[in-house]
């Protein structure tokens, strides 16, 4: 019964340090990813901008749902909705996506930038992001990394070259 209470005792104490963390931590953070994708840039551009195929390529992405030409709510494979808009800053070479849901644990903005290399794309991806609830800010700093779904991101639309051939 004594290692019930011992095990419980340092259960609370690391949640405790962990939501300690996350409130001594700033809510918004930036995080910056680049990759070499093996498509032209047109391709890409394509890719990035016709949400509506996102499931296509995107393996954590189960539907789409269409608002507008630059709205539009992704459900995830956790069934998870989350609403987006996109703006395109300069055709063919820059955007902005942005989660527009005001009662969301998390926020931001990507600035995605695409630059032809060769016959292939280098994009990059800056996140400027908020993490509301500090248990979730601590662990996405020092356990995910605040770059993961930038990361995974890029995964899946090198993975999706197989669907341009």
């Amino acid at each position: 019964m004594k290692w019930i209470f011992i095990v419980a005792g340092l259960l609370i104490l690391v949640i405790a340090l962990i939501f300690i963390a996350g409130l001594l931590l700033p809510v918004s953070h930036t995080a910056t990813v680049s990759s070499i994708i093996p498509m032209p840039a047109t391709q890409a551009w394509t890719r990035l901008t016709d949400f509506s195929k996102y499931p296509e390529w995107r393996k954590n992405i189960k539907k789409v749902e269409v608002s507008s030409p630059d709205k539009w709510t992704e459900t995830d494979d956790h069934n998870d909705k989350i609403p987006y808009k996109m703006d395109l800053l300069e055709t063919g070479r820059k955007l902005r996506t942005e989660i527009v849901g005001d009662k969301l644990p998390f926020g931001g903005y990507w600035i995605i930038e695409l630059k032809t290399v060769n016959n292939d794309t280098e994009i990059t991806i800056t996140e400027y992001g908020k993490v509301f609830n500090p248990i979730f800010r601590a662990l996405s700093k020092f356990v995910f990394g605040h770059d993961a779904t930038i990361k995974n991101y890029l995964k899946y639309l090198t993975a999706s070259q197989a669907l341009v051939q």
